[in-house]
């Protein structure tokens, strides 16, 4: 059953991957709607830098939020309402291992879009067995891109696509890589970029349009 709502955990963390990249909000829960589904709730946190000096993404915390309050309008998953809070982490170590607790503590399906240039955050999930979907690949410990528990995807940028393949080969020892991207022309160069950096890398990539 787990398996099942990971897997489903997996296609929410994508819609809300792609949400992160508009839309505006604030910290806290976002409930199922009165008028949604009943069941009871597939439970997904958002760990995301928010009170930093320097970096912070307030609109990511209320673009996943907004995502999910579609979902749910659509019947939620098979049935059961999606609920989605939001853990600062600051950027910060401490900070980003709190929030890791609180997945656990809190017994949350999974952590979605998570974004801390800190590490620490992965090992106290891999613990618990809790995935992270959609992280943005940059803590500082490597973990985003090693463990076991997570799965990187967000909305493409040039950084990731070039460097991403040499990343992977260095410290999962990968000999080739899927890359998903959007299919409209805007986006074809990203698809470029990814095979170049694999190709410098010795990596084989293969594209995925969506």
């Amino acid at each position: 059953m787990r398996s099942r709502s990971a897997m489903a955990a997996l296609a929410v963390g994508a819609t809300l991957a792609l949400a992160a990249c508009g839309s505006s909000g604030t910290t806290g829960e976002s409930s199922p709607a009165a008028d949604g589904p009943k069941a009871s709730p597939v439970k997904l946190l958002s760990i995301v830098p928010l009170t930093t000096p320097t970096t912070n993404f307030p609109e990511q915390a209320g673009a996943a939020k907004a995502a999910v309050r579609a979902l749910n309008k659509r019947g939620g998953i098979n049935g059961h309402p999606v609920q989605i809070d939001v853990c600062d982490s600051k950027n910060d170590q401490a900070a980003g291992e709190a929030c890791a607790q609180k997945a656990v503590n809190g017994k949350y399906l999974a952590v979605v879009s998570a974004f801390s240039t800190a590490g620490g955050i992965n090992a106290i999930l891999e613990k618990a067995g809790i995935p992270s979907i959609g992280a943005s690949g940059i803590a500082g410990d490597g973990s985003d891109l090693t463990s076991k528990i997570s799965f990187v995807y967000q909305p493409a940028s040039t950084y990731y696509e070039a460097v991403c393949a040499p990343l992977l080969k260095d410290t999962a020892k990968i000999s080739k890589m899927g890359v998903v991207n959007y299919d409209i022309a805007a986006a074809a160069r990203l698809g470029v970029l990814a095979g170049l950096g694999g190709k410098s890398a010795g990596v084989g990539t293969q594209e995925i349009k969506v």
